[in-house]
């Protein structure tokens, strides 16, 4: 990974202020009477959301901070 000199390299969930961010969520789905494969999918869109959630927040922080110091 290139990164410029000087650059500051945040961990995951740092903002560059050096606040965390911390946003828990809980998902219940009742899936009674749901086949097998219906399961599956739900539960691999379940893992691609938790995946992405984390950068979605910081994005929208970011982009509401920008807009805040227009």
């Amino acid at each position: 990974m290139n990164v410029p000199k000087g650059a500051r390299v945040l961990p995951n969930g740092v903002m560059p202020d050096g606040t965390s961010i911390h946003a828990p969520v809980s998902i219940q789905i009742d899936a009674t009477g749901a086949d097998a494969a219906g399961l599956a999918r739900v539960q691999a869109q379940i893992a691609e959301f938790k995946t992405s959630l984390p950068g979605t927040i910081v994005k929208t922080v970011t982009q509401a901070k920008k807009m805040r110091a227009l």
